[in-house]
């Protein structure tokens, strides 16, 4: 007599229906001022880009901008000050080069667009800058936060 495979089948049936009905809502954000998990493509000129900074992290409701201005919102969720500062360069986000010592960006030997030095911990500061095409990094260069992840990538199309 074969076995009864019935309930092995309305097992995986009821683990397929569990895994269906996860919602990203509970899964962590990779953004600001967007539904949880999701980013939106791309900031056209003239938006507003909201980005958050904590320990130890850059996030952004956009993952790219188009040419022209932008302002961002930058909001410190953390619980320390933090800087927010725009970077010009083709150096992949993890990849700037670095003081002697290795705690910070070497300032001298990146392009600096524009920067916000201190971001007091639950405030909002606004940066306006224009960004022409090219590739941009967002980091906070206090001692040892670009090295423990605060940096992220930011293309901007023609």
């Amino acid at each position: 007599m074969a076995p009864d495979r019935r309930p092995l089948a309305l097992a995986l049936l009821a683990l397929v229906v569990a895994a269906c009905g996860t919602s990203q809502a509970t899964s962590n954000p990779t953004a600001v001022g967007t539904p949880a998990g999701t980013v939106a493509a791309s900031a056209a000129a003239g938006a507003t880009i909201d980005v958050s900074v904590a320990e130890y992290s850059v996030t952004a409701n956009a993952a790219s901008g188009t040419a022209g201005s932008m302002t961002f919102s930058v909001t410190n969720n953390g619980a320390g000050e933090h800087q927010f500062v725009v970077i010009r360069s083709d150096e992949p986000e993890g990849d700037l080069p670095m003081t002697a010592d290795g705690s910070q960006v070497d300032e001298a030997a990146v392009e600096i667009v524009d920067r916000i030095d201190g971001v007091p911990v639950g405030q909002t500061q606004e940066l306006s800058v224009d960004l022409p095409a090219g590739a941009y990094v967002f980091i906070c260069n206090l001692p040892e936060h670009y090295e423990g992840g605060m940096h992220l990538a930011f293309p901007v199309a023609s």
